[in-house]
């Protein structure tokens, strides 16, 4: 449901978007037994589902609602790059996950080494798991090494192809 809402906002049916964002969210409602005076609450409150200027990020964050725990919202956040009110990346003009902090419990030997031109810390995120060292440095390193991954922390950093920022939703 959410990936027709999603397909419907960039075809430029924003009312078709919204209905089946809606029908996400009160599948999602259901599917966790909540208490139908909740769902009707939710429905109605315009910071998660307005009837007017409904964009991509209320879908998105609604996605990431309903979808909880689930390992594609991390494929969403990495397709969208992580926007947040930060790092300024927007889609259609709108920020997706406008209050999305990166967690300070990442591996520090990876991840505070990448510092601004003024001295802080830069809001790098994570793009890609690490290989298992146990088994593609051992049948594998050839590959590893072509892709520039054998032993590159930098590596986990590369976006994805489908999530580089090119414009193409703007």
């Amino acid at each position: 449901m959410l990936i027709k809402a999603e397909a419907l906002y960039w075809k430029g049916d924003k009312t078709g978007s919204r209905e089946w964002t809606v029908k996400a969210v009160e599948k999602s409602f259901e599917r966790f037994n909540c208490n139908p005076k909740y769902t009707g609450n939710y429905l109605k409150d315009v910071a998660y589902l307005p009837e007017t200027d409904f964009n991509i990020g209320h879908i998105m964050r609604q996605k990431y609602v309903c979808m909880y725990l689930q390992p594609e919202i991390w494929t969403d956040m990495r397709r969208y790059n992580y926007s947040n009110d930060k790092n300024g990346i927007t889609y259609d003009g709108i920020t997706i996950y406008p209050t999305l902090k990166r967690p300070y419990n990442l591996y520090e030997p990876y991840w505070c080494i990448d510092y601004n031109p003024d001295g802080t810390l830069a809001d790098v995120w994570i793009q890609r798991l690490n290989y298992d060292p146990e088994t593609e440095e051992k049948y594998n390193r050839a590959e590893l090494e072509r892709l520039g991954a054998y032993k590159n922390p930098e590596w986990l950093k590369k976006p994805m192809i489908w999530a580089i920022n090119n414009g193409s939703h703007k």
